[in-house]
């Protein structure tokens, strides 16, 4: 037991270790794409960097209930998830099968797109210009899961392994709190940083980029206006 818990103690110190660097990585980061701004490319690289923060920025969560630790959508931005379908998606339904579908197109670029009321031909050119950045990010996604199914798998083994010491009454309740506290912070920096080694999100960030680019040519000047004052947060 004093093994386990020399064990518990080493693993958790070396994740708190590893968070240190994780803010200058990020501002680093973050002044590196936003020196890629282009003049004419404003609002695209605006929100290019906006999907990118929130693919970045999404925690990992624990929940008590089924002593479980994850993030939502596996860890990937609503904009890296919309699908052709969702532009001119059914928003009446009701049914708990498409509800998954429908808080990513409440959630992603897609609900200030259909603000925009494209035509029946835009809807025809969207739809095609969506599916070919399904087709550009569909192997990025691919990995992105796969990674994440792994490290999920990781940090959810090591809290069961924090809540078996609290319950036999090695660590306590503060502790237990802390402990889970830096193992998803440590979940969030890991899976952040496969991400870039295997430069997914660059990739991620290309496709949405060339999406972008496709969707300003369909829409008229002032649909475009009205949909980025619509999605950009600042």
């Amino acid at each position: 037991m004093k093994r386990t818990l020399k064990i518990s103690a080493l693993v958790i110190g070396m994740m708190a270790l590893a968070l240190t660097g994780c803010k200058k990585d990020k501002l680093v980061e973050q002044n590196a794409t936003t020196q890629a701004i282009t003049s004419g490319d404003e609002d695209i690289t605006a929100l290019v960097i906006q999907a990118e923060e929130d693919d970045n920025n999404i925690e990992a969560t624990y929940n008590e209930s089924t002593e479980d630790i994850s993030m939502e959508n596996e860890g990937i931005a609503y904009d890296y998830l919309v699908e052709a379908s969702d532009i001119d998606a059914d928003e009446s339904s009701q049914d708990a099968a498409v509800a998954k579908r429908k808080k990513i197109r409440q959630k992603s670029f897609i609900y200030c797109l259909r603000k925009t009321n494209p035509s029946k031909d835009q809807v025809r050119k969207l739809k095609y210009a969506i599916g070919e950045y399904a087709k550009c990010k569909e192997s990025a996604i691919k990995r992105a899961r796969a990674i994440y199914a792994k490290l999920h798998a990781k940090y959810k083994k090591l809290a069961h392994e924090q809540i078996r010491l609290y319950k036999a009454g090695k660590i306590t309740k503060k502790e237990l709190h802390q402990r889970l506290l830096r193992i998803r912070h440590a979940f969030k920096k890991e899976l952040r940083e496969l991400k870039l080694k295997e430069k997914l999100h660059t990739a991620l960030k290309n496709c949405y980029k060339g999406l972008l680019k496709d969707i300003k040519g369909v829409l008229t000047e002032r649909q475009w206006k009205a949909f980025v004052e619509c999605y950009r947060r600042r």
